[in-house]
């Protein structure tokens, strides 16, 4: 069984709020895939992006996030320097929070890709994006 769902969410959270001392230089995937990440885990995610030097993967598919979620994982990812994969697939983010994540990206370097399929956009909308910024994966 998958930590994540044997550990509440915010538990996790809260150790990778102090995992570069533990982790450090090993490759790191969290999944919190469908665990009911709210307000406050999304807040302390972002946080732990603008600190954390190890985390290469984050996987938050499936847990109702919203465009106001993505203004903080923008923000936390703005000078992060590990995180290469985030994965937030079927949520309900809608175009004006993934225009938070191609700001971020024109400062950005590392992250590789951003998985957003799924979300509240049209195929018209994902064309225009994915123009802009290929890191965006529909």
């Amino acid at each position: 069984m998958p930590l994540a769902k044997l550990l509440d969410a915010n538990v996790i959270i809260k150790a990778l709020l102090c995992s570069d001392k533990y982790f450090k230089g090993l490759f790191l995937t969290v999944s919190l895939v469908g665990n009911n990440v709210d307000s406050h885990g999304v807040k302390a995610l972002a946080l732990m992006l603008k600190k954390n030097t190890v985390l290469e993967e984050l996987c938050l598919q499936e847990n109702c996030l919203v465009d106001e979620d993505m203004l903080h994982f923008a923000e936390g990812l703005q000078n992060n320097t590990s995180l290469k994969v985030l994965k937030l697939s079927n949520n309900r983010i809608s175009r004006k929070g993934m225009e938070f994540f191609v700001n971020t990206l024109k400062h950005n370097v590392t992250i590789e890709s951003i998985w957003l399929g799924g979300n509240l956009v049209t195929a018209e909308e994902i064309e225009e994006m994915t123009r802009v910024e290929r890191r965006l994966i529909f």
